[in-house]
Order: C-alpha cells, then structure tokens, then sequence
C-alpha cells in the first residue's frame, strides 16, 4: 500500500537531513590574555595620568608662588626613581631598563643644561665632589665631560686639593682621612635638626667632642689641617677603636722590618699611624686657604638645600632618604612574597602531583 507524502511533510525531512553548524567554540586561553593584557594598560594608563596631573598641580603652584612645591616635587621624582631602582634589585629586568633610560635622559638634560646655563649649577657643583655624568667609550664625550667639570667647578668649593699633584686614595691613611673629613665638615655648620619624621639619637661623647671643634674650623687647607686633625681624632678613635693598630687598614705597620724587635713596637706603630693621619689630612688639604669671597655664600652659613648637598650627614635629605629606604625594603620584601606565591603550584597541581 502506497501512502502519499505532503509537500510539508518532505520539506520538513529534508531540513532534519541537514546538518546544523556546531556550537561556537569557548574563547581560547590566548583570547582571555589579550582582553587581561588591555584591560590592565587602561588601568596602567589611568594610574599615570593622575600622577601627570599631580605633578603638572606642583609645578603650576611653584610657579605660581609657592616655593615649597619644588621640593615636594624633588622628592616625588625621587620616589619613583627609587622604586625602579628596589625592583630593580629584586631581579626584575624591566624596571632596571626603565631606571637606565630615565637616568639617561636626566644626565642628557643636565649636559645640556651646564652647556647652556652653567651659572644655575655652579653652586651646586662647587659643594661637591662628584656630577653626575656618562660613563662613556667614547673619547670625545670624555673631552666634553672634562671640560664641563672645568665649567662648573666641580668641586671648587670644598677644601680638598684637587689639583696639580694630588694624593693616592689607594694609601689606608688618605682613605680614612677623607671619611673623617667628611664628618667633620658635616659638623662644622650649626643646624636645626628635623625631628618630624625621625628621633634624634643622643651624641657619643666623641661626637660631641669633635662637634665643639669642628665649629670654629675654616675650611680644610694647609694652613689648618693639623687643627682638622685634632677635631678629626675622636672620630677617628671611636670609629676604629682603642686597639685602632689591629685593624686591617694598618696591618701593613706590623710587616715593616723597622719594628721588628722593638719592645714597645705596639706603642710605636700607634704613634706613627697618627703621624700618618695628621700628614694624610695635609695631603688631601688645599694648598692655600679660600677667602671669604671665594668660599660657598662669602663664608656665611650655607642655606639649607646646600648644607643637603654638602652635608648628608645631618640634614632633611638623610632623613627622607632613610624613610624612602625603608619604605623600598618593605616594597623589596611584598615583591619577594608576591614571587614565592607565583613560584607555588597551585592547589589543585598539588593534589595531582
């Protein structure tokens, strides 16, 4: 028995022939990082833009007015130039890339800037002994990196001899003499100390000594250098010790033959190291005193933001760099945490293995 079929009826056994595309397939592993990797430069670029803009409020307030904003803004740059820096030191490659080519054009714009306007540094680069600058294979930036040193007076205002025939800091007594000159020129400006972010520890007794000599100092020449000497000494014996001669910056004392033999060798050996010291600090003295009119500010008081750079002892600046530190060893120490959480498997990985 035959049975006829509508036309419905085969239209609709022709579209069950057919068969229906599959399902689109779950976005893959590759898709989900690359809408991560956007969404996380929108927010990188968010984040950057408020502090554009906090930086561009400072710099429009400083102009403005209000002096207080340059250093606020010195400090911000200097927090991110150490944050870099701690991650940096904790393996991470990108940010020492990012570190060197900030530093980079910061170098290239203070070239440029001593090339062009050297009166705004030569007070700067007077106080100090070292201006940042390329360390380069390439002769003829060494010849402009000299001439800019020449520019500048490069530490022109300090009381050491820079020129002509100078001293080895390869010999132990200059290397030592330079660290106490240091501190006791630290010492030699009377200043308020910042208490508000740091407590202000009591001085030893050899400190304080050196403090009340150290106040009355000209700068270091060669017409005052026993009188730094002096000052210098209780450092020097509080840094080093009653039995300073056991240290090894002067255990070459004990290998010369002119001891050898002498019952009070140990008294004479003290005595020359300190012979020693005291002609250290005339070899590293300049030649001839500096007038009131050459010296930094006529002789004066300096400012506070040079004491910061000649004096990092005692000043703001230690202070806020001590603070920044410790905040770097926390950020250093979140880092490491953050990366032995990485390195960890996960539970499930763990239940497998």
């Amino acid at each position: 028995m035959c049975m006829k079929r509508s036309g419905k009826t085969i239209q609709r056994e022709s579209n069950m022939s057919i068969q229906k595309p599959p399902l689109a397939a779950a976005p893959s592993a590759a898709v989900g990082a690359e809408v991560d990797e956007r969404r996380d430069n929108r927010q990188a670029r968010a984040l950057e833009r408020r502090a554009e803009r906090l930086m561009e409020e400072l710099t429009d307030r400083y102009v403005a007015g209000n002096r207080w904003c340059i250093k606020r803004l010195e400090w911000v740059n200097y927090g991110l130039l150490a944050r870099l820096a701690t991650l940096a030191d904790c393996g991470d490659q990108e940010a020492a890339r990012a570190l060197a080519s900030v530093v980079r054009h910061g170098v290239r714009r203070l070239d440029h800037l001593a090339d062009t306007r050297p009166e705004l540094l030569r007070v700067s680069a007077g106080l100090l002994e070292k201006w940042p600058g390329f360390l380069t294979v390439d002769r003829e930036q060494e010849r402009k990196n000299k001439q800019r040193i020449a520019r500048l007076g490069v530490g022109s205002w300090k009381g050491i001899n820079y020129e002509g025939k100078t001293w080895n800091r390869q010999t132990a007594e200059v290397q030592v003499a330079l660290e106490l000159e240091g501190e006791v020129g630290s010492m030699r400006h009377k200043r308020v100390p910042w208490r508000k972010e740091r407590q202000i520890e009591r001085e030893s007794d050899a400190r304080e000594k050196a403090r009340a000599l150290a106040e009355s100092l000209q700068p270091l020449s060669r017409a005052n250098y026993a009188e730094w000497w002096r000052a210098a000494e209780p450092l020097f014996m509080e840094k080093y010790g009653p039995a300073f001669e056991q240290r090894s910056e002067f255990k070459h004392y004990w290998q010369n033959a002119a001891y050898k033999g002498e019952r009070n060798a140990r008294a004479l050996i003290r005595r020359d190291i300190k012979a020693k010291m005291k002609q250290a600090f005339r070899s590293i003295a300049a030649k001839r005193p500096r007038s009131a009119e050459e010296q930094p500010f006529g002789g004066k008081t300096p400012p506070d933001w040079a004491l910061q750079m000649a004096d990092i002892d005692a000043s703001e600046a230690v202070a806020r760099i001590r603070i920044r530190e410790r905040d770097d060893a926390r950020l250093a120490k979140k880092v490491n945490e953050l990366k032995q959480a990485a390195a960890k498997p996960a539970p499930a990985e763990r239940s497998m293995a």
